[in-house]
């Protein structure tokens, strides 16, 4: 089983797919690390402080980092709008394209954690997908 951080999750936001997932997760080998609802804040731009949250990182040595954004429902787009549909029928218009918040917090993590942490001559290498 891979290790988990935190070990044991607080909580899933209300989220029954964060939920599924990270369920499924257990499984992985055990060389992987799991980061669940990896929250970050950019201060570099000292006059707007941008926040994110990835809700998985997966940390695989062999291949890199995973950011993964979940969404439980169903998802559509329409005219560039996504909207999700709860389990409750009732369809709602997501106010973050939620490819764009995984690639946030890719970008977030490439430009302050690997580059200012990793040996100069070291790559680790990130992608973002959506569940």
């Amino acid at each position: 089983m891979p290790e988990f951080i935190p070990p044991i999750p607080k909580d899933f936001h209300g989220s029954m797919g964060e939920k599924i997932v990270y369920d499924a997760f257990r499984s992985l080998p055990d060389k992987y690390t799991v980061f669940h609802s990896f929250a970050w804040t950019d201060e570099e731009n000292k006059s707007f402080k941008k926040q994110g949250e990835a809700d998985f990182l997966i940390y695989d040595p062999d291949r890199g980092l995973l950011v993964i954004e979940v969404k439980s429902g169903e998802i559509s787009i329409e005219n560039e709008e996504w909207f999700q549909t709860g389990g409750d029928g009732h369809r709602r218009l997501m106010h973050k394209n939620p490819y764009f918040q995984a690639e946030e917090s890719k970008f977030y993590i490439l430009k302050q954690v690997l580059e200012r942490r990793l040996p100069r001559n070291e790559k680790c290498p990130i992608n973002t997908c959506l569940f």
